[in-house]
């Protein structure tokens, strides 16, 4: 038995998911030949449930946060995931990846698709409030 907490993970991973942000950014951002572990996509969608879920973007603190949440990481993304395949070198290569301007706006583009919604909203009649501060 493990016990283990695991905060806003499983959430924060399962939205991810279901917004197939992992599946969009290694279509849009190939990695290189030599790319060995979690994939690209992988990698980011963990690196910003870590930056969601302890409020702090620094590289260099990915990793140990990682190292001590293997299992339930794992477990929810149902990857094999490793210490290593969240080091500042390997998020700094995701940087570069991510920085391609063209690629990227194709990626929103499609990620849109699965995020947004669109209602038509015919009315007969529109209602607005004033604001009730005086100035």
């Amino acid at each position: 038995m493990i016990t283990e907490r695991v905060d806003d993970i499983p959430l924060l991973l399962e939205q991810m998911q279901r917004m197939h942000l992992p599946t969009l950014i290694d279509h849009h951002f190939p990695a290189h030949g030599n790319w060995h572990g979690l994939s690209l996509g992988w990698v980011s969608t963990i690196w910003l449930s870590s930056i969601w879920s302890r409020g702090d973007h620094r590289l260099a603190h990915v990793e140990p946060w990682v190292a001590n949440r293997l299992w339930p990481l794992a477990t929810a993304t149902d990857q094999d995931v490793e210490r290593l395949d969240c080091t500042d070198d390997r998020l700094a290569i995701v940087l570069r990846h991510l920085r391609d301007d063209t690629r990227w706006a194709q990626c929103e583009s499609r990620l849109h698709q699965h995020t947004g919604r669109v209602y038509d909203l015919t009315t007969e009649r529109v209602h607005v409030d004033s604001t009730t501060a005086s100035a």
